[in-house]
C-alpha cells in the first residue's frame, strides 16, 4: 500500500518527520508537500506550520501542498494563532499559496474551510482545497 507521501512525486527529499506530520521537498512540483497525520494537539500544529515555515525559507518554495487525507478531528485552537501570528510572517518570508487535500473527516474539513475563510482577507496567499491530488498539484503550478 502506498502512503500519500509516495503518490505525490518522485523523488521527494524529507526535511522532516515527526509522528503528526511529514514535510518534504517536492523539487518536480517546485513546492512544500505537508502530509498530516492522526489527531495533532494545538502544539503540533503550531509546530508543524512553523517547520512548513522553515522548509519554504530555506528552499525558497513558496507553495504548500498540505495533503490532510491522514488528518483527523480539529485543530481550531491553533486557528487564531495561525492567522494572527503564523500567517504574516509566512506572507513576509514571500508565501505564496496553498492547495489543501481534505480529508475525509468532517472536523478536519471544518477546520479547513474554518482557516480559508479567516485569512482569505489577511493577504495575496492563494488557498484551494481539493478531492484530488492531481488537481491540486496542477493548481500549484499556476501561482
Amino acid at each position: 500500500m502506498n502512503t500519500a507521501a509516495q503518490e505525490v512525486s518522485q523523488p521527494l527529499t524529507v526535511f522532516k518527520k515527526l509522528k503528526f506530520l511529514e514535510i518534504f521537498i517536492d523539487e518536480e512540483n517546485q513546492c512544500i508537500y505537508a502530509n498530516w497525520k492522526g489527531i495533532p494537539s494545538v502544539e503540533e500544529v503550531k509546530t508543524g506550520v512553523e517547520m512548513v515555515l522553515e522548509a519554504m525559507v530555506n528552499y525558497q518554495l513558496f507553495t504548500v501542498l498540505n495533503d490532510n487525507r491522514e488528518l483527523q478531528g480539529t485543530w481550531t485552537g491553533a486557528m487564531e494563532w495561525i492567522v494572527n501570528d503564523w500567517m504574516p510572517r509566512a506572507i513576509e518570508a514571500g508565501y505564496k499559496g496553498i492547495a489543501y487535500i481534505y480529508s475525509k473527516d468532517v472536523f478536519a474539513r471544518f477546520s479547513v474551510d474554518s482557516l480559508i475563510k479567516q485569512t482569505v482577507e489577511k493577504g495575496p496567499v492563494k488557498q484551494k482545497p481539493f478531492k484530488d491530488i492531481e488537481e491540486a498539484k496542477n493548481w500549484l503550478k499556476t501561482i
